[in-house]
């Protein structure tokens, strides 16, 4: 098409967490016109042949950041932030901040060249959550007053994603590292361990977080109230 990958799919090359978008995004010049497919005989393409494409033409705020192949990790997550709900885009800046893809200057330069509307998202950042899917468990218990500490360190056990209000530990499982049975007895493990301090310890896998997230409320909520007031009857 004579363009680069771009927003969502640009993220996932990088190594940036996103979810795999439904689309391929892919950014062209301004004056990028009579667009072409890319496979044998370069045929014209018309709005119903491009449909399997999502189409950004926003200049680039680092170009000299592009490669060959899709634009820089900057300009993906500034695309993001104009085309994604917001705890997406979140979670993709926590990402490339934990993977030290980008710089907190980098990503406060990039939310003040953002159309106001999008400039928000500068307050809602934390680098520390090492999965997208923490990235949404913060935010829920932001949005909800809940106390937390995020990466907290336990000698002889590790570091956990979260310790709320003291009390309650929340692991959240990524297939990739948790599916292996050496990784499921490592973590029987270290709940255990945690239990014997005091701790309630819960868990929370990728479907739970994405699509039942009344359910994981009502479980912190719900475990830190126990905590307060003991088991209800």
């Amino acid at each position: 098409m004579g363009g680069l990958s771009a927003c969502v799919s640009a993220a996932r090359l990088h190594g940036v967490w996103t979810v795999a978008p439904r689309k391929t995004h892919v950014w062209l010049r301004s004056e990028a016109s009579r667009l072409r497919s890319p496979g044998p005989g370069r045929r014209r393409l018309t709005r119903s042949s491009r449909d399997a494409c999502t189409l950004h033409w926003r200049p680039l705020l680092d170009p000299d950041g592009a490669t060959g192949e899709c634009v820089s990790v900057i300009d993906a997550i500034a695309q993001m932030a104009l085309c994604c709900p917001l705890p997406f885009v979140v979670a993709a800046i926590d990402s490339a901040l934990n993977l030290r893809l980008v710089t907190m200057l980098e990503v406060n330069d990039m939310c003040a060249r953002l159309p106001v509307r999008a400039r928000g998202i500068r307050d809602r950042v934390d680098g520390r959550c090492e999965s997208g899917i923490e990235t949404f468990v913060r935010l829920m218990m932001v949005d909800h007053h809940i106390r937390f500490e995020p990466q907290v360190t336990f000698a002889g056990i590790g570091d956990v994603d979260f310790v709320v209000e003291g009390c309650v530990v929340i692991e959240v499982d990524g297939h990739e590292w948790h599916d292996s049975p050496d990784a499921q007895a490592r973590d029987y493990g270290r709940d255990i361990r945690l239990a014997a301090l005091g701790y309630t310890v819960l868990r929370f896998d990728y479907q739970q977080v994405m699509f039942e997230p009344d359910l994981v409320l009502a479980a912190i909520t719900s475990a830190l109230r126990n905590h307060r007031d003991g088991p209800s009857a």
